[in-house]
């Protein structure tokens, strides 16, 4: 970045983060750090305070005539049953169980109350330290069906998680997470929750998940 912009030290400013790396996405150069310092390039990481018919006006009074605007108004990925409605034993709602934004589960697949329900991509089962969430999900769906083959094997037809390693689980999850980057407290992005929670990240060593998923710990589960 000084290489780059020696002769553009507000860039440098700018562009330099306040945030440990790898708490959120590194960022890599492909090309944009040359465009943003074409003459008909602007950056600026004051907010905007309205738009106009003529573009937009930034809070300190700036303005700029601009033919298109972009927004990346971004995803909600706390959400995870997006617009699903999940109901469990006893008429039990996940989703306002979850909330907004604290979801939970037991190795980011099941959730006692819920037989027969699995998930992949769920609560802290993202690699965000390395990997992609294909080695992920893979792992994942093994889990779903050495469960399912749990459940024709014991002549049963249903299966969930135990209160208890749910409550395990989640409480190694969060021993865990206090010795992650992602806990810095400059590190607030789309992995926390609104209170703080880190609800998305695998706090493990991907071969960990590997080992977890291969088959579901009878002692860990009920079968009816």
């Amino acid at each position: 970045m000084h290489g780059k912009f020696a002769e553009r030290p507000d860039l440098i400013e700018k562009l330099t983060p306040d945030f440990p790396i790898f708490s959120k996405r590194i960022v890599l150069d492909p090309g944009w750090f040359d465009a943003l310092k074409r003459e008909n390039v602007a950056l600026e990481d004051k907010p905007i305070a309205e738009i106009v018919p003529s573009g937009i006006r930034m809070k300190d009074g700036r303005a700029y005539d601009i033919d298109v605007l972009v927004c990346a108004t971004g995803f909600d990925v706390a959400k995870m049953l997006g617009s699903l409605e999940v109901i469990g034993r006893g008429s039990r709602n996940l989703g306002e169980e979850w909330g907004d934004d604290d979801p939970r589960a037991y190795l980011g697949v099941t959730v006692p109350g819920y037989p027969n329900f699995f998930m992949t991509v769920g609560p802290n089962s993202a690699p965000n330290h390395a990997a992609g969430q294909n080695l992920i999900s893979e792992t994942q769906i093994n889990f779903v069906i050495e469960c399912l083959d749990r459940v024709v094997a014991e002549g049963k037809a249903a299966i969930e998680p135990t209160e208890q390693a749910y409550l395990e689980w989640n409480e190694k999850v969060d021993n865990r997470m206090k010795d992650m980057i992602w806990t810095h407290p400059k590190a607030n992005s789309y992995y926390n929750n609104s209170k703080g929670r880190v609800y998305l990240s695998f706090p493990f060593r991907l071969v960990d998940c590997w080992t977890w998923t291969r088959a579901p710990n009878p002692e860990h589960f009920r079968f009816w």
